[in-house]
């Protein structure tokens, strides 16, 4: 069974393709669009949760699996917000001055952070409409 509709998770791919996930910058203050999107994605990680409950009530195994698959699909797509998620520089043993070709706007951050909520927000009810 699939979860989420191959139009869905198309659309949802293709958007994230066009971003890379951001470079460690830390040199430019933290705007309020940025804290939204940043809160929008913590929303995203508490329906995620919530899902895993759900999947532990499963018992078909196939569904089960489908459900397993998606998620850990959705959760590959996350485009991190790096200026707000904890993160010890003391410990890095890797370039953090390297530019990314792309860049996204603070506001951009806040649509891409919604429709990554929103993809797991389908995932759950599709669940609680099986059950």
């Amino acid at each position: 069974m699939q979860v989420l509709s191959n139009q869905f998770t198309r659309s949802f791919l293709l958007l994230i393709l066009c971003f890379q996930q951001p470079a460690c910058k830390h040199h430019h203050p933290v705007s309020e669009s940025l804290k939204q999107a940043f809160e929008i994605q913590k929303e995203a990680l508490k329906i995620a949760s919530e899902v895993d409950s759900l999947t532990k009530t499963v018992s078909d195994d196939s569904l089960k699996s489908s459900i397993l698959i998606s998620k850990s699909e959705w959760m590959k797509q996350k485009i991190s917000i790096e200026a707000l998620e904890p993160h010890d520089h003391s410990k890095c043993n890797h370039d953090h001055s390297h530019d990314s070709e792309i860049s996204i706007t603070d506001e951009d951050m806040i649509l891409v952070q919604k429709e990554w909520r929103d993809s797991i927000w389908a995932l759950k009810h599709k669940i609680l409409s099986i059950k």
